[in-house]
């Protein structure tokens, strides 16, 4: 018999084709500081018999339907405010909701966080006192483990961090992402560090850029240890840092070097010991040297400040380059000739943004260029589930869940339950893969489709422990130019012992196993695309898999200059008539997708109209200019320049305005 309910208090009406009844909860969240409803705020109710989750509506009013009944414990969290946990207990009795289950959330006037853990040794699990734990992100903080292994590091601004920890006579390890918020103190971002033991020792440090804020890292860079009894190479890593091991005892001098920067060499001697790593060996290099220079910097989600990966960033002026933005969104341009250049980003589901004019000088990088770049679409989603231990069932704390697809990107880490939260996700398909230190990463078997005004429940993974002795990198590779998923690629690992490979998936992903630790050089090839190396070196520990080492590939462009997918190439941008009186048509044509602003330029670069700056699919399109500028006022006789961007360059053509 169908039966139908009907929610009074401003919910929805349900058909339920049984004599289902509706569980669940049900209450209002507001601005504690003048009660005015919050709007999209998150509730989510977490108990044995399972979990829900909702958003609040215009009026603040939210429910979380379809429980089970049983105890449930319920947070509330929003944008600019400090999360809430309900003060008690929550029961649902089947057939009911229950209701009034509010919040009175606090403003958040952006209060420093900390991170909080232990180190322990690897072995026999015993505390290591006196370790140095070091988190690098939008600020930097340093502590010492104490006598129990335990340490504390306050004082931390909101965001995500990279956090790692050395100690003599032990290998370093590190965390790739750990998330801050403000007024918390992140728990359990615990190190297990393995003895250097055997005949040899080491030496480790981080490599920054001495110009740039934040103590922006340096990738790649190349250090050196040499001495009478040998010597050893490493490059830096994504966060800076680096390990040489294998070294015998001795005193060694230690340089470091990287393209665009003037070498440096470490200004005291460094002594290694026999079974020992010497920490804190540490580079600031001074950008300079050579005839050409280049660009870097940083994008971000402008609603939510997260970084934004695999960004496609194009400089164009008296040359041209591109570069994609790496997991914590960092990207660089190199081989730049000196001048001045116009910079623009762009990324699946997101507004492109541009730098009118950045001054590239020879033998410098010039910092800081960085972009916010604002979501497409206003109408978002979001994808939930649970993460866990495939042995014991257990919810694995802080994994890293990344989703990324047509309309856009985000990331999440999963929380004490197990439990994570991908909010801010434009409609559409999307990857989303599962990531956490001692597990094989995993992708979720199938697309998921996010809905606007919708969480997808459910994702959920349960991760396999990495095998005993076993390590490896996994990640999956992408075209640079589109920001889609490449699959049957060959990716080479070439280290210490052999060279090991793998093909990539029909997602894009791989995992290469059974690797000795130690650095690895990676090189993909894959038809259509040309030929690369990852842009440094991947440092493989014992037992952990290197994960989101994701290359980057792009297409082949024969005999022209950069005919790629979406760009527009040969004539395919027309002024007619040229000259004009009163008007001209501006005549362009897509090969893909993508979104393109179509701007008019004085003689001096003054931008006087900006004609399209939207989304468009692939085919012809043509406009009118009349000869006005943005304010309607006629435009003094002269020549003008059309300007075209799209996904992956620019095109420009020149007209000439008569009176």
């Amino acid at each position: 018999m169908r039966k139908l309910l009907v929610l009074i208090a401003g919910l929805v009406a349900i058909v339920s084709l049984q004599a289902e009844v509706l569980t669940g909860i049900s209450g209002r969240v507001i601005d504690a500081r003048n009660q005015m409803p919050i709007i999209g705020a998150q509730i989510m109710a977490c108990g044995p018999n399972g979990q829900g989750m909702a958003r609040s509506d215009s009026a603040g009013f939210y429910q979380i339907s379809w429980l089970r009944e049983g105890v449930y414990i319920v947070h509330a969290h929003a944008q600019g405010y400090r999360p809430a946990t309900y003060p008690d207990s929550v029961v649902v009795v089947r057939g009911q909701v229950t209701p009034n289950i509010n919040f009175a959330l606090e403003p958040d006037s952006g209060r420093p966080g900390g991170i909080s853990g232990m180190v322990t040794n690897a072995q026999n699990q015993a505390p290591i006192p006196n370790a140095l734990i070091v988190a690098h992100g939008p600020g930097h903080g340093e502590a010492h483990s104490g006598p129990r292994g335990d340490y504390l590091m306050q004082n931390l601004p909101p965001g995500v961090y990279a956090v790692g920890a050395s100690a003599q006579g032990f290998h370093p390890s590190a965390w790739d992402t750990v998330v801050v918020q403000a007024g918390q103190v992140t728990p359990n971002v615990d190190f297990a560090l393995e003895p250097c033991g055997g005949q040899t020792g080491g030496i480790s440090g981080r490599v920054i850029d001495a110009r740039t804020r934040n103590q922006r890292p340096i990738i790649g860079a190349r250090i050196m240890a040499r001495s009478p009894n040998g010597q050893g190479v490493a490059h830096s890593s994504q966060n800076g840092c680096y390990l040489i091991s294998k070294l015998p005892d001795g005193i060694y001098v230690v340089t470091a070097s990287a393209r665009g920067y003037r070498p440096a060499t470490y200004p005291d001697s460094v002594v290694v010991v026999r079974g020992q790593v010497t920490p804190n060996i540490n580079f600031a290099l001074v950008p300079c040297g050579g005839q050409t220079g280049g660009i870097s910097g940083i994008v971000t989600d402008a609603r939510t400040s997260e970084p934004i990966f695999g960004a496609l960033v194009v400089a164009c002026g008296p040359s041209q380059g591109r570069g994609n933005s790496g997991r914590q969104g960092i990207y660089h341009i190199g081989n730049l000739r000196p001048g001045v250049y116009a910079v623009r980003a762009m990324a699946r589901g997101f507004r492109p943004s541009a730098w009118d004019t950045v001054v590239v000088q020879a033998g410098q990088v010039t910092p800081d260029v960085d972009f916010a770049l604002e979501p497409e679409s206003t109408h978002t989603g979001g994808i939930s589930g649970i993460v866990k231990d495939s042995v014991n069932q257990n919810p694995i704390v802080g994994a890293f869940i990344f989703a990324w697809g047509r309309g856009g990107q985000g990331r999440a880490i999963s929380d004490s339950t197990g439990n994570y939260l991908i909010s801010h996700l434009g409609p559409g398909p999307y990857l989303v893969l599962a990531m956490a230190r001692g597990f094989y990463p995993a992708i979720y078997p199938g697309i998921v489709q996010v809905a606007a005004g919708q969480t997808t429940p459910n994702i959920n993974f349960t991760l396999i422990r990495v095998r005993h002795g076993d390590a490896g990198i996994a990640g999956f590779v992408y075209d640079g130019i589109e920001q889609t998923e490449i699959s049957g690629a060959l990716v080479v690992a070439t280290g210490p012992d052999c060279e090991h490979q793998a093909y990539t998936d029909s997602y894009g992903n791989y995992l290469i196993e059974g690797l000795e630790p130690g650095e690895y050089e990676i090189t993909v090839t894959a038809e259509g695309f040309e030929p690369t190396s990852y842009s440094e070196p991947v440092l493989v520990e014992t037992e952990v898999v290197t994960s989101f080492t994701n290359p980057v590939l792009y297409p082949l462009t024969g005999v022209q200059e950069s005919p790629v997918p979406g760009m527009v190439t040969g004539n395919k941008l027309a002024v007619e008539p040229n000259p004009f009186y009163s008007g001209t048509n501006i005549r362009w044509q897509l090969k893909g997708q993508g979104h393109v602003t179509l701007r008019v330029f004085d003689n001096t670069g003054r931008v006087v109209r900006t004609l399209v700056d939207s989304p468009l699919e692939s085919g012809a399109y043509s406009i009118v200019w009349d000869g006005k500028d943005r304010l309607g006022n006629r435009l003094a006789k002269g020549t003008y320049f059309c300007e075209l961007w799209t996904n992956a360059g620019i095109l420009t053509t020149k007209t000439l305005l008569l009176q």
